[in-house]
């Protein structure tokens, strides 16, 4: 009870107010054992109230005691009381335990099933709910053996995995585009490309690290023996449904286009006025996106303590709230159509939002014919209030743990701290490059425990981005900057999966039911095809879609989801029926031969030639234009100590070698067997690149002509047919096939 009297006067109504609450819920909670606590009582206005609530207890004959959570007075003495209170009341009403318990020994059957249901997880199976009937739920030891039964069944590894699949799709979002947690735009302002190629770049490994996801949850449906919701949409014939598919599609496609290029035009016409024009034009799609909605009854609120049987139906579901993807087509085309700041582009996709908000409510029963004009425009300004309440709270922790993370930034730059994160790298990892990535990976993780995803990505870019940049250059791995960042972001983002930080598995846990330890185990398990995406990437760029065309872009997409789904089937041992292990090991081998086909490659032909440094302008002349030269430095760093680096130096446009060298800005001398660089013009492609006076050019490595190292795909995707038909004989007839896309679990 509140002694304070800040909210209520008389705490002697609130406890009387309480009992018949509790009477109204039921009997026999009046006469369980209670205890009156008033707090607060630290105030100087609570002294009245102590002693009136003291007296009027006194009488009644029960337990009251005063405590303050500021002085700690009172607090232990609460706690031994309640301890002994409930102690009392267990002995009360648990009887002692039968001499003998008969325990029951039931044959193995099917695993048991895990349904949501509201706040609870439902727990259902015939040898499940047999063991349940015959355990006296009033015997202490018989809770307990009932409970080393559920273990032993698998319970608490089913909850814990149904925990692990919402953390890996929560970490999942923080990497999937176009937001990516708010850190798409710093890697704007950090990298300094452009919006749209921030998105590109990042759009495909998150893409298929979800539809990954997918697929796991599907396996462990399949080894649990789990089967999908039964559909309350109308039986149509496969045929039917792909042609329905594709005319959306299409029709999607066509209005794309039509609205691209019809604004396009519109805007130099209409000029001043095309705001207005557009607004107008969207208020009337609205507007219809309503009405289409509104020829179907309304969505009612799902009770959370009833079971879902059926899925509901796609088309009444969907129309209803389509109008929801206007702001996000307003926000995805002010990004990347209009080019605007993402600022500006949030500014009017917020703007757009409010407007729904305020008006959908009203608009919809009014095509309903159901409309009370002023209750709908209460309850839309109560939903506008309650989502800018909502909003401004979520921005305190994104502000301050950015402003935090400011602190650490202005540290590093001030102190030089991310020079000593290189040099551990470097002398942890001996010069192995694979090392140097691993111990890179590992201090993500670490500087990422506890952090937004907003502070992670600031975090972890401004001390860990420099160190894969600086010892990779040292040790020939040039790497586009997206992929460093995009490769410390992976990692730092996966720090709120790992125990034993582990945000995300917490509050997952705490959803499941399951032990958040072990959730984050098995979360990470589940995110290995995360964790493994930045190493890819780093040595295969073509999986960020840089420098590729769109047909060589399509190609890469379905060869990497491919992969993706071999990997997550040899991590999850089972593809159609149950993997050996050596099929495992052999489907990871799979995976990564169509991840990284220029690995085998490379060992069968060196991709370069190396050439002498007096020979640049034979080697310039050889190689067509566009490709790469890679050159090795030997100089000083910014401090003045020795350093030996590589650089990618683009082949530029020229008639012969000679002038290609002149182009890229560079004049060499001759020092005996020694190629300095002798002159750096200014503004240059050499300047940019970081060439200096007085380097010197150690060696030069030319690319030359092999097979493309797509070749590579063919082993791999043979040796995956043959698991294919090593399983195939292995499936029982009566089993569905459970390769993607070809069974009825889900």
């Amino acid at each position: 009870l509140d002694m304070s009297g800040i909210e209520r006067d008389d705490p002697i109504k609130d406890y009387e107010k309480i009992r018949q609450e509790l009477s109204s819920y039921g009997a026999s909670l009046e006469e369980r054992p209670e205890i009156i606590v008033g707090t607060k009582t630290d105030l100087p206005q609570c002294a009245e109230n102590v002693e009136k609530a003291k007296a009027f207890f006194s009488r009644e004959g029960r337990i009251f005691m005063a405590i303050s959570s500021v002085t700690g007075d009172g607090v232990d003495s609460l706690l031994y009381e309640t301890a002994a209170l409930v102690a009392q009341a267990r002995r009360a009403i648990v009887p002692k335990a039968k001499k003998a318990v008969k325990v029951y020994k039931l044959r193995e059957s099917e695993e048991p099933g895990i349904e949501r249901t509201g706040k609870a997880w439902k727990v259902t199976g015939a040898k499940i709910e047999r063991i349940v009937r015959m355990t006296d739920l009033l015997n202490e030891e018989a809770i307990d053996h009932l409970r080393l039964r559920l273990e032993r069944l698998g319970v608490d590894e089913r909850l814990e995995k149904a925990g692990a699949v919402e953390v890996a799709s929560s970490v999942n979002g923080q990497i999937m585009p176009p937001v990516m947690g708010a850190a798409a735009f710093l890697m704007v302002e950090y990298i300094g490309i452009s919006y749209v190629e921030v998105i590109k770049h990042a759009f495909l490994p998150a893409l298929i690290s979800y539809i990954a996801l997918v697929y796991i949850v599907h396996l462990e449906a399949v080894k649990a023996g789990m089967t999908g919701l039964q559909s309350s949409n109308p039986p149509r014939p496969f045929v039917r449904k792909m042609i329905g598919f594709l005319t959306g599609l299409i029709l999607l496609m066509a209005l794309s286009f039509g609205v691209y290029y019809g604004l396009g035009w519109l805007k130099p016409i209409l000029g001043d006025n095309a705001l207005l024009v557009i607004s107008l034009a969207l208020a009337v799609v609205y507007v219809g996106l309503l009405w289409l909605g509104s020829r179907y009854p309304a969505l009612e609120m799902d009770d959370p303590d009833s079971p879902v049987l059926t899925l509901p139906q796609t088309r009444p579901t969907v129309l209803s709230g389509l109008h929801f993807i206007l702001p996000v087509v307003v926000l995805i085309w002010c990004l990347m159509v209009e080019r605007l700041s993402p600022g500006l582009s949030a500014f009017w996709a917020t703007v757009l939002m409010i407007f729904i908000i305020l008006t959908q409510r009203p608009l919809s029963a009014m095509f309903r014919g159901s409309s009370k004009l002023g209750s709908d425009i209460y309850h839309g300004l109560d939903d506008l209030w309650q989502g800018l309440v909502t909003g401004a709270r979520n921005m305190i922790g994104i502000g301050i743990a950015t402003a935090t993370a400011g602190i650490i930034v202005g540290a590093v730059s001030q102190t030089g701290v991310g020079l000593v994160l290189a040099d551990l790298v470097e002398i942890l990892s001996m010069g192995n490059l694979m090392l140097m990535l691993i111990l890179t990976a590992v201090l993500s993780l670490i500087l990422g425990m506890g952090l937004p995803t907003t502070a992670n990505y600031i975090v972890v870019s401004a001390l860990l981005a420099p160190v894969i940049v600086t010892l990779g250059q040292q040790n020939g791995l040039i790497v586009p900057l997206i992929a460093v960042h995009l490769f410390v972001f992976y990692f730092g983002i996966m720090a709120d999966v790992t125990p034993p930080v582990g945000l995300a598995s917490f509050a997952a846990a705490a959803v499941s039911g399951g032990d958040p330890i072990r959730t984050g185990f098995q979360a990470f398990y589940y995110s290995l095809r995360t964790a493994a995406l930045p190493f890819l990437f780093i040595f295969n760029t073509d999986l960020l879609l840089i420098d590729v065309s769109f047909a060589h872009g399509v190609l890469i997409f379905i060869v990497a989801t491919v992969a993706m789904l071999i990997f997550a089937a040899g991590t999850q041992g089972w593809l159609i029926v149950k993997s050996r292990w050596y099929e495992s090991v052999l489907l990871l081998l799979v995976a990564f031969t169509l991840f990284r086909p220029g690995f085998w490659m490379d060992l069968a032909h060196d991709p370069y030639q190396s050439v002498p440094p007096a020979q640049i302008a034979q080697a310039l002349d050889r190689v067509d234009e566009g490709s790469n030269l890679r050159m090795q430095i030997r100089g000083l760093d910014a401090i003045g100590e020795p350093r030996t680096f590589y650089l990618l130096v683009p082949v530029p446009d020229g008639a012969n070698g000679e002038e290609r060298l002149q182009e890229l800005g560079l004049e060499l001398i001759q020092d005996g067997d020694r190629t300095l660089v002798d002159l750096v013009t200014y503004g240059s492609l050499a300047a940019d690149l970081g060439f200096d006076f007085d380097q010197e050019i150690v060696e030069i490595l030319a690319p030359v002509d092999r097979w493309a190292k797509e070749w590579m795909w063919i082993p791999g995707l043979l040796v995956f047919v043959l698991i294919i038909g090593l399983q195939w004989s292995r499936r029982r007839p009566s089993e569905p096939a459970t390769l993607p896309g070809g069974s009825a679990h889900v």
